[in-house]
């Protein structure tokens, strides 16, 4: 099968190729085939082979000094596209399958502005859920936010869409995270770079960002917090922020010490209620009512994640632990009715806990085949993690 960029049907694949050379081969390999054209921007720093890499994939490696900042160095990146589409890969994303097919389908649809990719994130011994912007149509105007977590602002993509709609796609992507030690190296990283430009200090999305990075370091948080969170509470509406729903599904789940019982009581009201197909939040509003002694409630939101699961109705945009949808969920469920004293329903929950926590292990081993050089991770045994973040 041809390697290269062949595919004559208006996609652009741009990558900010920071990582190895085999993680990189390892992402063109699987995307390649189904564009039209390669762009890769690379550090001048980084290895020597990366650009060979690009260039054995039909690519154009574009080597530059790094600009310190995600947004401009994505924006630089995005300025070379000429094809109608644009496709955003990072060098440790890779395909499963081929993408073709699905891109010519989606392009064909003259409503569509763009797509959410599913993204499947293997972090230690899990894998995590989301679903984020990464093919688009081709536009000058619409440009990246933020030296660390760069994203397209709300109102630019209103803007630039004209009209157009962006849909969700099962088109998975998958990706390998960072190991404990050098997530928290990441997180440290992005808070100097939030820190660095003080022209984020105003926008919300980024003390909102600042925030969650914190919270990955230490518990405790800057004194802003309880204001801000109790603030944007009593709106008539949820704030124009994508990861205020992070945020409130860390106040729920009682990982913060610095919130009042009245912020968290607020949240819980209106959490549910601005984001009701969002397992994340759910999940947590469960816990909650669990940590109030209310297990009728936690069944409620849980039998909710459910339903939006099977009507395909589920809020991705938080990155969602994916056993909170199949074995966590009916663990959780299976403690609610414990504590109700439905030993049936109870018990029934139970077992299909383990069945989904099996599918689970055989899936996680065959996605961490490719990060283990073929040889299969042992089974994480995972039925009972969920307990520990849903009281017993």
């Amino acid at each position: 099968m041809n390697s290269r960029a062949t595919s004559g049907n208006g996609v652009t694949l741009v990558v900010l190729a920071g990582g190895s050379p085999s993680e990189l081969s390892r992402c063109l390999l699987s995307a390649a085939p189904a564009v039209e054209r390669i762009f890769a921007l690379i550090d001048s720093r980084a290895d020597s082979e990366c650009a060979q890499v690009v260039r054995l994939y039909g690519g154009q490696a574009l080597v530059h000094e790094w600009p310190g900042r995600f947004d401009v160095a994505a924006n630089r990146l995005a300025s070379y596209v000429q094809t109608p589409w644009t496709l955003r890969l990072d060098c440790d994303e890779w395909f499963g399958s081929s993408p073709a097919e699905s891109l010519s389908r989606m392009c064909a649809q003259d409503r569509a502005f763009g797509y959410r990719l599913m993204v499947r994130t293997a972090h230690n011994d899990s894998l995590y859920l989301s679903q984020t912007l990464r093919l688009w149509r081709t536009n000058p105007r619409l440009a990246y936010e933020g030296a660390a977590h760069e994203a397209f602002s709300s109102a630019s993509l209103r803007a630039c869409a004209e009209g157009r709609t962006i849909y969700n796609s099962d088109l998975t992507i998958n990706h390998f995270s960072f190991s404990q030690q050098s997530l928290s190296d990441k997180v440290n990283r992005n808070l100097s770079l939030l820190r660095k430009f003080p022209s984020h200090s105003g926008n919300l999305h980024f003390q909102i960002l600042e925030i969650l990075g914190e919270l990955q370091v230490e518990r405790s948080v800057p004194r802003q917090l309880e204001e801000l969170v109790s603030k944007l509470l009593f709106s008539d509406s949820p704030p124009d922020a994508r990861n205020f729903a992070d945020l409130l599904a860390a106040v729920l789940g009682a990982h913060i010490d610095m919130v009042s019982q009245q912020t968290v009581d607020q949240a819980l009201k209106r959490a549910p209620l601005w984001y009701p197909n969002n397992p994340k939040v759910l999940w947590n509003c469960a816990r909650q009512q669990l940590i109030r002694g209310n297990p009728e409630g936690a069944a409620y939101h849980l039998h909710r994640i459910g339903a939006a699961r099977r009507d395909g109705r589920l809020d991705l945009a938080s990155p969602t632990e994916q056993r909170m949808l199949g074995s966590g969920l009916h663990l959780g469920l299976h403690t609610c009715y414990r504590r109700l004293g439905h030993a049936r329903t109870s018990e029934r929950f139970l077992a299909l806990s383990k069945l989904e926590a099996e599918r689970e292990d055989a899936v996680f081993a065959r996605f961490d085949e490719r990060r283990s050089g073929g040889t299969p991770a042992p089974p994480c045994r995972r039925v009972g993690a969920p307990e520990a973040q849903i009281p017993v």
